[in-house]
């Protein structure tokens, strides 16, 4: 029973920090489609 719980906690750490890599990538991304979405803009402006 024990082993089992250690077990389920540790894949749900690997899950966690799986969350929070996907989490941050996408906050690159979003990042950068904002950057990218400014130098347009500026462009259009100049």
């Amino acid at each position: 029973m024990i082993v089992a719980v250690a077990r389920e906690r540790r894949t749900n750490d690997l899950e966690v920090d799986q969350i929070r890599w996907a989490f941050r990538l996408l906050l690159l991304g979003l990042g950068l489609i904002t950057i990218e979405a400014a130098t347009l803009a500026g462009r259009e402006v100049f």
